[in-house]
């Protein structure tokens, strides 16, 4: 009897795999971190391996594994005396490649059956893991520090990252397709301080 129930589910399994998609996607990142008086966007990037297994006609369950680059930066604020007033100096920068792993339920709904064009919201997690990278800092007597970002310089910088994300596009014949999406951090970037990533992101993925 439990021989029959293994065989049922490694049906159900095959019966799945032959539903489900791989495919690849890739696009651009604009990032910043929250929690700071001077913030400022730079562009990063990601690309990789897609996996898509259908829960329902309009439903899916996506993940995959993108490598990427996650970069942001802040301005350092000086204090002009003859002006009376702070004004920003020099703009730091931190560069963070990572992998991806996304978790995601994708609704998918048709807008136009006979081209095939569907409606895509996507929902879900994300966790990243940092590789390597670079820091660029400027102390308050314009001192350029550079650096690596997971070595433990001082930066204090974490490896695993956990947010959430959401998403949406357009699909073209169960194929092509394009989404915008926005992705915020649950756990800070740094050791000792609260400040979350931000991130914007423009996708153009394929399904084979």
């Amino acid at each position: 009897m439990k021989f029959s129930r293994y065989i049922l589910i490694l049906f159900i399994l095959i019966s799945v795999q032959g539903f489900a998609q791989w495919g690849v996607k890739g696009g651009i990142d604009y990032g910043t971190v929250t929690e700071m008086d001077l913030p400022a966007y730079r562009a990063g990037f990601h690309i990789g391996a897609t996996y898509d297994m259908p829960l329902s006609p309009k439903m899916y369950f996506q993940t995959g594994v993108l490598f990427g680059l996650q970069s942001f930066g802040f301005h350092q604020v000086g204090y002009d005396e003859n002006l009376n007033k702070k004004q920003a100096e020099n703009k730091s920068m931190v560069d963070n490649y990572n992998i991806e792993v996304p978790v995601t339920l994708s609704f998918r709904p048709e807008i136009n059956r006979q081209k095939h064009i569907k409606l895509i919201i996507d929902l879900g997690l994300y966790g990243k893991y940092g590789l390597f990278g670079n820091v660029k800092y400027y102390d308050v007597d314009n001192t350029v520090y550079k650096g690596t970002t997971f070595r433990g310089e001082g930066n204090g910088y974490k490896r695993l990252l956990i947010g959430v994300g959401a998403g949406a596009g357009i699909q073209f014949d169960d194929k092509i397709y394009t989404c915008l999406g926005f992705q915020y951090g649950l756990t800070g970037i740094e050791s000792q301080s609260h400040v979350k990533n931000m991130i914007f992101r423009l996708s153009i993925g394929y399904r084979f």
